[in-house]
Formats: structure tokens, sequence, C-alpha cells
């Protein structure tokens, strides 16, 4: 797990002094606090690394990294999980190795099977590999968008980079505000799903996509996609709920792999606790879970009262602790402190480079804080959601249409009275029209609300931007809608994972993203995720016997809680509404101050606006950062 950052410039020579270009990569020393390397090819390429060392922690194994030939040059950031069983293979084709690195292994994959290489690889990366004979550059990102990949057209060449404050810190003139990006953010959340950034001409390798350069110019290509429902033959559902648990399983043990300590982060949620509860004992005299706390109780409880009633707390720390234990595995509680805010909001700002319409980012980043004291690579349960129909509220929904555009009414009938009876039959209704794609109550909604005169200056075109998707011949609703949330919220989820992951030096692993599991799952009909009013089905079939029943068997999603009510009516010059209604803030013209101290007025009476005004106020808290040059917590741009 690193930092990539080069400049390349196929037809021109490159100009740079390297002394500025070393101040650049230094920019993100905190995703490779172990070693810093640059090296300049020849007068066309120029490549930049920082190593956060996970396998093969020995020195011949950093970066940028040569063949013996020195004819192929490599940055690279991620991990092959796999790399193991690639490096069998092509030993039995006659390669050799000089190290015991993931790194070499993804290099000699590219020598000797070309491009298509990736369709092997099993992991999260993005990639670099320069050929100095040909003159020629492949780029790589992974399946997923695990991994982040920048990259702007500079001097008719490119710059890239794990991260845009290199990029901008070497080229100051590519701060440059993407305004219809920044009010699609305030309007609809819409984030790093897409290939457009906060800055004008800085942009996103697509996920699953390969890039080349060559003298010719820059050429883009999807090298994978998700399949769509597939015939389940004469296999039982019990075969594939076991097809499906060794899947799983095996997706953990080669995410085990790993030459530094490893942890678990832990909710009160199903996904975290089947990786818990699933791994192997030899695995876990090295482990050690971690859990957030909010401190949030609905009664006086002794924590082993509730096994049977778990609902009973709200804290989901106080959960995946007695979860902890029961799987004889260590256990540390960070209790969440929200003193100051606004100023832990903008450090996590300073590292995803953009806002985020995810409220518990503040949480996450003092978890990585105190989990980087002793650990450097984390298993985390992100992905399972958008995978199985986790979000219930609305999977269930969108089960309930395919239902009835297959005429199979009873079933649609069933489900929907189940999540009734979980929730409301007025939530109910709401989430069904929600489904059936009635926007126009969500519009209806804003106009109400008054949202809309909150905008002035440049955020004024209304223009959606979105992911331009269709159901492809063959796909179920739900799958059709699940591979949208891929696409979507977990490209979204995934980029604060890892901008925030390291920040802290921890290197993030994501088993429910093993691509075998996602081929899988997606090949399935929807009776496998969604059943009886809940979620995730075929893994709670998978897990039983293995995760305890109270979490089995919860049917309701927990979250995490931030009081963030509470912080947006504080008064202060540093709260919220003070930053949001300063002369500073409003000077920028993009919100009406009148509109704006009408809303905070209101707030209390209408909850609906909370979420807008905190990704306001991270529009305000980057500008502060990014264009103003401000500094936070001792964190500068340039």
């Amino acid at each position: 797990m690193c930092g990539i950052f080069g400049v390349i410039n196929l037809t021109q020579t490159i100009d740079l002094e390297l002394n500025k270009f070393q101040s650049a990569l230094m920019k993100m020393i905190h995703r490779g606090p172990d070693n810093q390397s640059v090296l300049q090819v020849n007068e066309h390429c120029l490549l930049g690394h920082v190593r956060l060392s996970i396998i093969d922690l020995e020195a011949h194994s950093n970066q940028p990294f040569v063949d013996p030939s020195q004819r192929y040059y490599l940055v690279y950031n991620g991990e092959i999980f796999n790399y193991v069983e690639l490096r069998e293979e092509l030993k039995s084709l006659g390669c050799t190795f000089r190290t015991e690195s993931d790194t070499e292994v993804l290099l000699q994959s590219y020598i000797t099977w070309g491009e298509d290489c990736v369709e092997r690889f099993n992991g999260m990366w993005a990639f670099v590999i320069y050929d100095a004979v040909n003159n020629s550059v492949f780029c790589s990102r992974d399946r997923f968008g695990i991994k982040p990949f920048y990259y702007a057209k500079v001097r008719n060449g490119i710059v890239f980079a794990s991260e845009i404050k290199p990029i901008i810190h070497l080229f100051p003139d590519f701060i440059k505000p993407n305004y219809l990006n920044i009010e699609n953010f305030c309007r609809y959340s819409v984030g790093a799903q897409l290939n457009d950034t906060w800055f004008e001409d800085i942009f996103r390798l697509p996920v699953a996509h390969n890039m080349t350069l060559s003298e010719s110019g820059i050429n883009l290509q999807r090298f994978w996609d998700f399949p769509v429902e597939q015939k389940l033959g004469d296999k039982s559902d019990d075969k594939i709920i076991e097809d499906y648990r060794q899947l799983f399983q095996d997706s953990l043990d080669i995410r085990y792999r790993s030459d530094v300590p490893v942890g678990i982060a832990m909710s009160a949620g199903l996904d975290s606790n089947s990786i818990l509860h699933s791994t192997q004992k030899e695995q876990r005299p090295v482990l050690t879970s971690y859990s957030v706390g909010a401190n949030v109780k609905l009664y006086d409880t002794h924590e082993n009262e509730w096994l049977s009633n778990p609902g009973k707390i709200k804290d989901e720390a106080e959960v995946a602790k007695v979860s902890a234990q029961m799987a004889g595995i260590g256990f540390e509680r960070i209790d969440l402190d929200l003193t100051n805010y606004t100023n832990h909001l903008q450090e996590t700002i300073y590292y995803l480079e953009c806002g985020h319409q995810s409220v518990p980012i503040v949480a996450y980043d003092q978890l990585m804080r105190r989990v980087s004291q002793s650990t450097t690579v984390l298993m985390e349960g992100q992905g399972a959601d958008e995978l199985m129909g986790g979000y219930v509220t609305t999977s269930v929904m969108h089960h309930c249409v395919e239902m009835i555009t297959k005429f199979r009414f009873i079933e649609a009938i069933k489900e929907f009275r189940n999540h009734a009876r979980t929730y409301s039959i007025v939530h109910s209704i709401k989430m069904l029209l929600g489904s059936w794609h009635l926007y126009k109550i969500r519009g209806l909604y804003t106009w109400i609300s008054g949202i809309d005169a909150l905008y002035l200056g440049p955020l004024r075109t209304k223009k959606v931007l979105k992911l331009s998707m269709k159901r492809r011949r063959g796909e179920g609703y739900l799958n059709f809608k699940l591979r949208e949330q891929h696409l979507g919220t977990l490209v979204n989820l995934l980029h604060y994972g890892d901008a925030i992951s390291m920040a802290h030096s921890v290197e993030s692993r994501v088993p429910f993203m093993d691509y075998r599991l996602v081929e899988f799952m997606f090949k399935l009909p929807s009776r496998f995720k969604v059943r009886d009013g809940m979620g995730k089905v075929i893994h709670r079939d998978a897990m039983k016997g293995i995760v305890p029943d109270f979490i089995l068997e919860d049917k309701v999603k927990m979250g995490f809680n931030i009081p963030l009510m509470k912080l947006f009516l504080e008064e202060g010059p540093n709260s919220p509404k003070g930053i949001l209604l300063s002369e500073r803030t409003l000077s920028r013209g993009l919100f009406c101050g009148k509109a704006l101290a009408n809303e905070f007025d209101r707030l209390k009476d209408n909850a609906g606006l909370l979420h807008m005004l905190y990704r306001m106020l991270s529009v305000e808290l980057w500008f502060r950062l990014f264009v103003d040059g401000d500094e936070v917590n001792g964190l500068k741009v340039l």
C-alpha cells in the first residue's frame, strides 16, 4: 500500500526540477512513511513513490521497481492478494524472482501476459508501467475503484498521482474549482463515482479501466464488467450456499497475507462480525479488533443482559465487544471525541480533497488514528451491502418491483408486508414509490423546504451529473440496482475508506470486494439476496453456526449515529453555523446569507435540511484549504 506519482511526456523532454518534484511527492508521505524514492528514467519519464511496507519489508522491494533488463519501470499502489499463486504459475513458465513481493509478481505478469495480466489479479491496485524501449505507458485501476488514480494532461503529456495534492503542488495552475461538480455534491451527494474531481482539469481513471499512452495519444479501455444472472441448472440451494461460504473463506484467507500486524474494524453489523468469526484459529493470535463507541444507550443495562435483546443498546461498540469476546479475539474501544468538530472535519477534507456525504467520517478518522499506533493492516466489511441487498429499506422494495414485473404478485405482497412489520406501512409505501423512480416527489420536497434558495453565484446550473446506466438483457431489477450501488455509492465510500486509512498509514482490506464473490453473487437470482424482509440472505445462511444468532437474526441496520443536529445548532465563530454564516463564506457568492440564516432558524423543525447544511459546510472548509491556502493541524496544501 503506497502512493504513486509521475510526469510522463512521450514526445517532449520533461523540464522539471527534481527538488520540486520531490517536494510534491512528500505531500503524500502519510501513504508511504517507510520509503520515498524518485527516479528520472530518461528525458520522457519521471517517477516517484512512497512506500508503506506490507509484504516483503526489505529494501529490494522498494519502488520505482525495475526489471533486470531495465526496460520496464513500475510504480504501484495496492495489493495483489493472489500473488503467491501467480508467482508459482510464472515460475512454471520459466520466470525467476529476486524478491518475495507482490510488486515483482505484478511486473513479471505484465511482461509475460501483457495487458491481459490485470484479468488474473485478485486485489486492489492503481499502477503505471513505463516501457523505455517502446516509449509507451500502461496504467490500470482495479475493478471496483478501491485504490485511487488521478491524472491531468500537462505539456502534451500527463501527470498522475494517488492524491491530487502532489499534482497541484507541482502545477498550481490546476487549482481551479469545478463548480458543476461541487454543486452536484451539495444538491445530490454526488462524489467519487464521477471521473471529474473538484478541480476542473484533474480526472480519475475510471474503475475497471486500463489506460495506455503512446506517441499517438491516450486510450481508455474497460477490462472487466459485472456478469448478468445465469440459470442455476441442477445446483441445489445448499450447494450454492456452500460454494459461497468457501469463496468467502478463501477471500479472507488470502487477505490475511501480511508481514505486518493485522486487525479488524468492528461494528454491531453482520459484515464485520462475519470477518471476525470466520477468521481461522491460526490467525487469531495476531489480531485485535477495534470499534468506535458513541455512548448512546436507550436503557441502563449491563452488556451481558441484552444478548437476548441486543436492540436495547445503540452503542455499536458494546455489541462489538461482546462479539469479540465470544470469538476469543482482543478488543479495543475508541470513544468518539467531537470537541473542535469543524477542525476534525476539515482535516479529513484535506485528505479527501473534496467533501463527502458520510457524516461518521470523523469517527472513522479517529478509529484509524488509534489503529495506526499498533496495527498496519485493517480488515473491513465494506461492500457487503451493495453485494447482497444490505440496504434493506430499499433493497426489499427493489425486490418487490422485480416480483411485480414478473407477475409474481403474492411474493411481492409477502415481502412488502415483512418490510412493513419491521419499519412501518407508511415508510414501506414511500420506499416502494421511490423504487419506481418517482423522483418528482423528491423535487417537490426540495421546493417546499426552500433548499433551492441557498444557491447563488456559480452554483446555479441545476444540471444533474450522474452515471448513465441502463438495465441489460437478462439483468434482474434488484441486480441492476445493486450494480448501480456498486458503481455509485460504493465507489464513493471506498474513496473515503482509502483516503482516511492512508492518512494514518493504515492499509484497509475489504474481503467482500473479492471479484470472485462479486461475480458469484451477480449470477444468482434475487431470492438469494432478499427474502422475508431481510437482506444478505445467502450470507446469513452461510454464516449459521459461525456468527452468533443475535447478529444473524437482526433485521434493522443500526448504523453509526453522530449528534449532527446538536453540532449545527451550536453558536460560536468556529461552529458549523458560525462558519457558514460568516462574512468570509458569504463573500464567495456561493450561498445566500439570508436564506441560510432562515434555514438555521427552522432547523429543529426540519431535520431534512441537516445533511444539506453538512455538505455546504464541507464545501466551505474545502475552499479555505485548497483555494485560500489555509492550514489545519499543521497541514497545508501548498
